[in-house]
């Protein structure tokens, strides 16, 4: 018995020795088969579409009277350029949104000079469909001013110097500053 066992054992062996290059060489080429049909039975057909969107923000943009009036003040003359007790004076100035964007504006009036004649004067701010608003001229605001892209809205600033001004305040001069400011309605 031992004798088979020893035969089969030595016949198996030589076998090996003439076949094992080509047994090795099938194992691997089964294994690449089986990969490769593997992956290509994992494959899935892809598409892509893209779509551009264009984003453009608004413009909030200002002038009066035609000009930027920033950083440098658009200056005005008064049609009375010397107040006494009792006198008033009206200008308008035309405030025009040249953005793309409706905005709410407002409109103040401060003293900047040396002395305190803004601080005497009264002043009254009036735009059309709004409550006018007075106080004095160093301090009066007139809020909420609808100015839609591209319209006018014409402003009225009256100012007057009080009957009872005291005799201090002959040839005082003070420059007022008017401010427009457009907020994104």
């Amino acid at each position: 018995m031992m004798d088979n066992t020893r035969t089969a054992a030595t016949r198996l062996h030589q076998w090996m020795r003439a076949n094992g290059r080509r047994l090795q060489v099938a194992a691997v080429a089964a294994a690449i088969g089986l990969g490769a049909t593997g992956v290509a039975s994992m494959a899935l057909f892809t598409d892509d579409a893209q779509v551009q969107v264009t984003a453009t923000s608004g413009t909030l943009d200002i002038t009066v009277d035609g000009d930027q009036g920033n950083p440098t003040p658009k200056q005005i003359t008064l049609p009375l350029s010397v107040f006494k007790p009792g006198d008033t004076t009206s200008t308008t100035l035309t405030i025009h949104n040249a953005g793309n964007l409706p905005a709410t504006l407002t409109v103040a009036v401060a003293g900047t000079g040396p002395s305190a004649l803004g601080g005497q004067l009264d002043a009254t701010l009036a735009a059309a469909g709004v409550t006018p608003a007075s106080a004095k001229a160093n301090g009066v605001q007139l809020d909420a001013v609808p100015l839609p892209a591209g319209a006018d809205v014409p402003v009225t600033l009256t100012l007057s110097l009080p009957a009872d001004t005291a005799n201090s305040w002959q040839g005082v001069t003070d420059t007022l500053t008017v401010t427009a400011t457009a907020s994104q309605a």
